[in-house]
């Protein structure tokens, strides 16, 4: 089994303390691959135009700089930063606008420093794989925290000219994506507590409700994969460099590293009980989801209160964090506005009942649960209205 960084972290802590299930007198090799969006999107994406680059710049984050995106599309700053300027474009500072994204998308030299780019990243993609034997041993699984399947989707798309090479198998803890698009996600996969693909309600979604707290707190406490690096005749990962979101991480490491100590305990203490031994799969996924979804919606003030210290960081924008929860904490009926604008927080369920109790988390919780029933691109509308309505304009309100 191959857990995936770094979210895989802390799920390859717990599978090592959970006991073997009766009959099994082996723990299967556990290993931790250093894998990430970073480091696979650029060999999966055969082509670049402007609307991949345009698409590279909206994230949670907002919509960022040149540099940002490149980034995000896993091209180095430095390395592009001469080709842009050539063409007029500030990588540091332009937004990317539709015309800017024609004028770079459209310049053979940018597309052949682009192509080259990618033949190098896959080469080392390629090699790193093949050290630990991923695509060729037909009995390894990858595990990771999920969501959309992005890294798996990406070997896939990879490899898929290689004839020597098989996609692994892949477990993740929940596959969930937001805009309803389950053609997109990976095959030969499962959602081991959440999974679109069986049923799109809310019980089904309780793990993505809290999916920016497990990341704050499963996330190993190193840099994210952008590279491979050959040290000692073996390929190594590079990590992100030191930045200010790598910074705001390090400072909530206490807290992140108090829960997973306090998750390891109870592995280790109830993993072998008899009652959690007997119950079957599908009762311990039950279980899970309820725990979760009551987690989502209606956290304790305590729980509360780590998600106003733990922060979401975005990898391709190093200058940026925000905590899980605003610490403002407007009131609904005297300050609409700027409580919608409180909606810009990751842990949104939990921003909801800090502000408006008991009875308004209760009333998104109905209301999520009705958005599931409708096509996704009711909540985009509705998402963009409260946005306009609050004066959001993704210019980084929430940075920290």
């Amino acid at each position: 089994m191959g857990f995936i960084a770094r979210d895989g972290d802390l799920l390859l802590q717990v599978t090592k303390r959970l006991p073997l299930p009766d009959g099994v007198t082996q723990r299967p090799e556990l290993a931790y691959i250093s894998l990430s969006r970073r480091s696979t999107i650029l060999p999966a994406q055969p082509l670049i135009d402007s609307l991949v680059l345009l698409e590279a710049t909206a994230s949670r984050a907002g919509y960022g700089t040149w540099g940002e995106g490149l980034a995000y599309l896993g091209l180095d700053h430095e390395a592009m930063k001469p080709v842009l300027e050539n063409l007029g474009v500030a990588i540091d500072k332009a937004p990317v606008t539709a015309q800017s994204a024609a004028t770079v998308a459209n310049d053979p030299v940018f597309q052949a420093r682009v192509a080259e780019e990618r033949e190098r990243q896959k080469k080392a993609l390629s090699n790193y794989l093949k050290q630990h034997q991923i695509g060729r041993d037909p009995s390894m699984i990858l595990v990771d925290i999920g969501w959309r399947g992005s890294i798996l989707r990406n070997l896939q798309r990879a490899f898929a000219s290689d004839p020597t090479f098989r996609c692994p198998r892949a477990a993740f803890f929940g596959l969930w994506p937001e805009d309803g698009n389950l053609l997109d996600l990976p095959v030969d996969s499962v959602g081991l507590i959440s999974d679109r693909r069986q049923r799109s309600n809310i019980m089904e979604g309780s793990s993505w409700y809290v999916a920016f707290l497990l990341e704050a707190v499963c996330r190993a406490d190193e840099g994210t994969t952008i590279g491979y690096v050959e040290m000692n005749g073996k390929l190594e990962a590079l990590h992100a460099p030191k930045s200010p979101s790598r910074d705001a991480e390090a400072e909530t490491r206490g807290i992140a590293d108090q829960i997973r100590r306090g998750i390891l305990e109870y592995a280790e203490t109830q993993g072998g009980h008899p009652d959690w031994v007997r119950a079957s799969d599908s009762l311990l996924r039950s279980k899970a989801q309820r725990a979760l979804l009551r987690l989502g919606f209606f956290p304790t003030l305590t729980e509360i209160a780590l998600g106003e210290k733990l922060v979401h960081t975005e990898t391709h924008s190093p200058d940026w964090a925000t905590a899980l929860i605003s610490g403002d904490k407007p009131n609904p009926l005297l300050s609409p506005r700027q409580w919608l604008a409180g909606f810009a927080s990751p842990w949104r369920a939990g921003y909801v009942r800090s502000t408006g109790g008991f009875p308004l988390a209760a009333t998104l919780l109905l209301f999520e649960s009705v958005l599931l029933a409708l096509p996704p691109s009711v909540k985009t509308y509705l998402t963009e209205y409260a946005r306009e309505v609050a004066g959001i304009n993704r210019n980084r309100e929430s940075k920290g």
